[in-house]
């Protein structure tokens, strides 16, 4: 440190002092001895950063006051020149009380000595490299550069998202999928998408970071993000919707709000000027990605859902740290309600509130798609010999529609074994219903291996396989009742 520097630390502590117990405020020192703002202003925030002077609450008219502390005082009688110049205080022992001044300080801090932002990079740093990831997927799949990064223009990429962990309306009942709440937050539909949410984690992420530390950071991030794409898929499932998320937008949403939530819990020891620029920058945020949420193609509901809970898990997240053992406790416990909640509450609803004939219309749209665009568009072509299934146009249609068809199938075969049994000829039904997906699925296996087994020399025997296993799915589809059991009425009706 220059010993310019050290005289006008000196200079301003001295005047610290000298106004104590009011406070010195920085529009006073400068109209008495002319000192460069700028300067004063560095040198007001060295001092405060090295424990020598604390802020004081905002005064209209006034501006920021700051008054010294104890290790002020001691510094100024030191003979030599002070230490605490050299470095800066350690503050004290997370066990000991805190008293509001020091609260104050660590809250201020957030904005005046931000920590590295390392768990942002990581999270920005992993998206980007799965993102990339599948492009390789794309790749081996025979898409091409453009339709991946324009996340459009070619039907098979919802096969690539699938693989990458996006979540869907056919996940919904698939418990065994609770993994894609987290992993379709990673998975983006083209560079628009991914450069969007990564440019506002950029801008958001450094400073929720620093508010509530790397690991309540995280949770709420993923609470939010997880949250959000469980409410869309939820509402598109009541609304006979077939709906496939990715992107972490729900999770961007998520953080926006904690920071709204963190600013008012902290807002009287923030100062006016700061709290105002948070909340008017939490403003402007929200408009303009309430503005891009109405982009068609954008899942309104999983901004709404992330936007909410990120909003919610804040508040006991705030407590979780207070160093009263009962407010941390019901902190805690209000973490756990909170984690749970959300998730029992609409999974209870879709088995109990969404009626069987959502199902029966799932299986009905299930089964036109696997007659018109598997067993028309690629069986046919297939059982009518190796010439025909060849053609460009078939192979493509087989790449493009067999991946899909597993994809509902699987869906709707996880929604028909989810529904509760309400009686014999119900189960008896359902059962029917399960062993005719197994059949079409086993159809469809097979189907698959078709374009990467087309040479092989027993290609002639694969029309006799593929007869027999659609003989089997039809023998079953005759059995299926067409009555009440799984019929859906028009319209359908909500309460």
């Amino acid at each position: 440190m220059q010993p310019d520097d050290i005289q006008l630390l000196t200079e301003v502590l001295v005047a610290c002092t000298k106004t104590f117990p009011d406070p010195l405020y920085p529009s006073d020192f400068v109209h008495h001895t002319g000192v460069d703002r700028v300067q004063l202003d560095r040198a007001l925030d060295e001092l405060r950063l090295r424990g020598l002077i604390t802020l004081t609450d905002w005064k209209e008219g006034r501006g920021q006051g700051y008054l010294p502390t104890e290790d002020g005082f001691h510094a100024l009688h030191q003979p030599q020149r002070p230490a605490s110049f050299e470095t800066r205080q350690p503050r004290r022992n997370a066990s000991e009380e805190e008293s509001e001044w020091d609260k104050g300080e660590r809250i201020r801090d957030v904005f005046l000595a931000p920590k590295p932002a390392r768990l942002t990079t990581l999270l920005i740093t992993l998206t980007v490299l799965w993102f990339l990831y599948g492009w390789q997927l794309a790749d081996a799949h025979g898409i091409s550069t453009a339709s991946y990064f324009q996340g459009r223009g070619d039907a098979r990429i919802s096969a690539v998202y699938d693989e990458m962990g996006s979540f869907s309306t056919f996940n919904l009942f698939d418990f065994e999928s609770w993994w894609r709440l987290i992993a379709y937050q990673f998975v983006h539909a083209g560079a628009f998408h991914i450069l969007m949410n990564m440019a506002a984690l950029y801008s958001l992420g450094p400073i929720l970071e620093n508010m509530w530390g790397r690991v309540r950071f995280l949770m709420i991030y993923l609470y939010a993000g997880a949250v959000g794409g469980f409410f869309a898929i939820w509402w598109a499932n009541r609304n006979l919707q077939n709906l496939e998320l990715v992107g972490a937008s729900g999770a961007v949403y998520g953080i926006l709000t904690s920071l709204a939530v963190w600013a008012y819990l902290n807002r009287d020891h923030l100062g006016e000027q700061i709290s105002q620029a948070v909340f008017a920058n939490v403003r402007s945020s929200l408009i303009l990605m309430l503005i891009i949420a109405f982009v068609p193609g954008i899942s309104f509901t999983a901004h709404l859902g992330g936007a909410v809970a990120g909003a919610i898990i804040s508040l006991p997240m705030h407590f979780v740290t207070s160093r009263i053992a009962r407010v941390r406790f019901a902190a805690l416990l209000g973490l756990i309600v909170i984690g749970v909640a959300p998730f029992a509450l609409m999974t209870q609803s879709a088995n109990r509130d969404v009626p069987r004939s959502i199902v029966g219309a799932r299986f009905e749209f299930a089964e036109q798609f696997l007659w018109y665009e598997v067993f028309n568009k690629v069986y046919v072509p297939a059982v009518k010999g190796k010439e025909t299934f060849d053609q460009p146009e078939v192979l493509q249609k087989a790449k493009e529609v067999i991946p899909a068809g597993q994809k509902i199938l699987q869906g709707v075969r996880a929604q028909i074994a989810a529904l509760p049994n309400k009686s014999d000829e119900f189960q008896a039904e359902r059962n029917r219903r399960l062993d005719y997906l197994d059949a079409w699925n086993a159809l469809i296996t097979e189907l698959r291996n078709l374009p990467d087994a087309k040479d092989r020399v027993d290609w002639k025997q694969e029309p006799f396989k593929l007869g027999a296993l659609a003989a089997q799915m039809r023998l079953i589809r005759e059995t299926l009742k067409a009555n009440e059991v799984f019929a859906a009425p028009e319209p359908l009706k909500f309460d």
